[in-house]
């Protein structure tokens, strides 16, 4: 402030504030592009020209230097924990379902949530036609029906009693069931 013929006028610290004497905005380092931090940080001033300086999310350092967090490698990724893909790009990463895992979809299209495709109940697997599909994660296995037919689930072979001839039904006069 100044003392000036019957009044006084103010006015902000040039280094550090700015506004119009009686209302003043700190203007700092940072603002004033006098600051050290790293490009990948932010800068927070503060009184008598001070400033901090703090890495962006995806970086890691003291502000003045900082470096690439490799989200994959330090597990701080959110991809899906059973077949998700992480990719680390400078300060993020992306994540996808893995192409090779042929039994699941990405849900989103963003590789956060990969799941399990049901081949049974889509009509997408190879049992035979005497079998039961059933389905498992990311995959189905085929299972021959026990009570009549033997065989590895693609294939099945008729062992029942009246396929085999092993029943003692007469054949003249009455039908095996």
């Amino acid at each position: 402030c100044a003392n000036t013929n019957g009044s006084f006028t103010c006015a902000c610290n040039e280094f550090a504030y700015t506004g119009d004497g009686v209302s003043c905005t700190l203007t700092g380092r940072c603002e004033l592009g006098l600051d050290n931090c790293h490009v990948k940080a932010t800068c927070s001033s503060a009184a008598n020209l001070t400033f901090a300086c703090a890495c962006d999310a995806g970086f890691s350092g003291d502000g003045v230097n900082c470096a690439d967090v490799d989200e994959c490698v330090n597990g701080t990724h959110n991809c899906d924990a059973t077949v998700g893909l992480c990719t680390n790009s400078f300060g993020s990463f992306t994540c996808e379902c893995d192409p090779g895992e042929v039994g699941y979809t990405d849900r989103d299209g963003d590789g956060l949530v990969c799941e399990d495709r049901n081949e049974c109940t889509l009509d997408i697997h190879d049992c035979d036609e005497n079998a039961d599909c059933i389905n498992t994660g990311g995959s189905f296995t085929c299972e021959c029906r026990a009570w009549d037919y033997s065989g590895n689930g693609t294939y099945c072979n008729a062992t029942g009693a009246c396929i085999l001839e092993e029943d003692n039904c007469p054949r003249e006069v009455a039908n095996c069931i």
